[in-house]
């Protein structure tokens, strides 16, 4: 079978590339012909247009869409070899289609000739302010003998704006087969379309071995930091760790990031974050992502919840520590011995892997009836 999937491959994001090989290596080995549809539509890619400042949400979607002009040329100016290296890793790895879209008109006049469609993973159902409920996403689009289906797709948060409900359900109940990453999600599915959902694991954690993927680092003595949001302890979590450790901090450059860095910032790409994760002595994220790769190769890790305005984002990580018994290691208190003891907790790996096995076959199951 000939299946497109439709996700956030061309996002400068760690999670959002290695999420879509991913998907793309899991379901080729189910025996498909595998395609990244190659949509970047413009308000992602250079953040959109500013609009009259009529309420709290244009607000915000006006200094999102500022945040993200400011972070590509702060890209620009001082993080080439970081775009250069996700650049490489998608030319390498992710088997993306020649033909570019940018607007959703332009999938529905010409989209790919594929007999299925896969939208998912990463937050592709969570609708910016700046743009609302994109259908792309929903795959609203090509013909109807075509099969559509979900897999893992994130609504990024429990609780959706009340605007966008009635799009949603109305795209929802187009699909043929529904799954989501979060459990709260299936929830969100049959109260907006009364459509069953089937809760199912992120699809980087589907691949057992990313050996083939990974560039690994010589010195091994360092914690390494990936937090995609600063909040007003988490350089205190990296120090504590770095310190019951003996050991520094690592952190990747990030063009987005608007506080200070507390520790050694190295410019990576795909290949490299990995081995840097895989190697570390120690993990501290308040990345979902983040969290995922520290879980697949073993690494004591701490969770750092995120705060404000961010935290309904928080159910990214529960719906995951919870249904691998790692709710523990979603930090609850910032103090120093909070952190020291949680350090010493060793964990039940052999357990996690036994939840992540059976995880993964109901996901394989899922994924064989949908595309049959």
């Amino acid at each position: 079978m000939k299946i497109g999937i439709l996700t956030f491959h061309f996002a400068d994001n760690y999670g959002a590339v290695l999420q879509a090989y991913a998907l793309q290596t899991y379901i080729e080995a189910l025996g498909h012909d595998v395609s990244i549809i190659n949509y970047r539509p413009l308000y992602m890619t250079n953040g959109g247009c500013l609009r009259l400042p009529r309420s709290k949400r244009d607000v915000y979607a006006n200094a999102t869409v500022l945040f993200i002009k400011i972070a590509r040329l702060r890209a620009a100016l001082t993080g080439k070899k970081r775009d250069m290296a996700f650049a490489a890793f998608r030319s390498k790895h992710l088997k993306i289609g020649e033909l570019e879209y940018t607007t959703l008109s332009q999938l529905r006049a010409e989209p790919p000739n594929c007999d299925a469609y896969i939208c998912g993973s990463d937050q592709i159902w969570n609708p910016p302010a700046r743009a609302g409920v994109d259908a792309a996403y929903y795959l609203d689009f090509g013909a109807k003998t075509c099969r559509r289906i979900s897999y893992a797709a994130s609504f990024g948060a429990a609780v959706l704006d009340e605007d966008y409900k009635q799009d949603i359900g109305r795209l929802l109940r187009r699909l043929d087969a529904v799954s989501v990453r979060e459990e709260s999600g299936v929830k969100l599915a049959e109260s907006m379309a009364g459509q069953h959902a089937l809760w199912v694991p992120d699809p980087a954690l589907l691949l057992n071995d990313y050996a083939s993927v990974m560039s690994e680092p010589e010195d091994k003595d360092y914690v390494f930091s990936y937090c995609l949001c600063g909040n007003d302890y988490i350089k205190d979590v990296q120090e504590f760790v770095a310190k019951s450790l003996r050991s520094r901090v690592l952190l990747p450059y990030s063009p987005q990031q608007r506080w200070a860095s507390n520790g050694t910032v190295v410019h990576l790409g795909p290949s490299e974050w990995l081995g840097c994760i895989k190697c570390a002595r120690a993990v501290v994220t308040n990345s979902f992502h983040g969290t995922v790769f520290s879980i697949l190769f073993c690494k004591p890790f701490i969770t750092v919840p995120l705060s404000g305005r961010k935290q309904g984002l928080n159910e990214r990580f529960t719906s995951l520590l919870t249904r691998l018994g790692l709710s523990s290691r979603l930090l609850s208190s910032a103090k120093e011995t909070h952190i020291q003891q949680l350090m010493k907790t060793q964990i039940d790996w052999e357990d996690v892997h036994r939840r992540l096995r059976i995880w993964q076959n109901e996901a394989r199951d899922y994924l064989v009836h949908a595309l049959r």
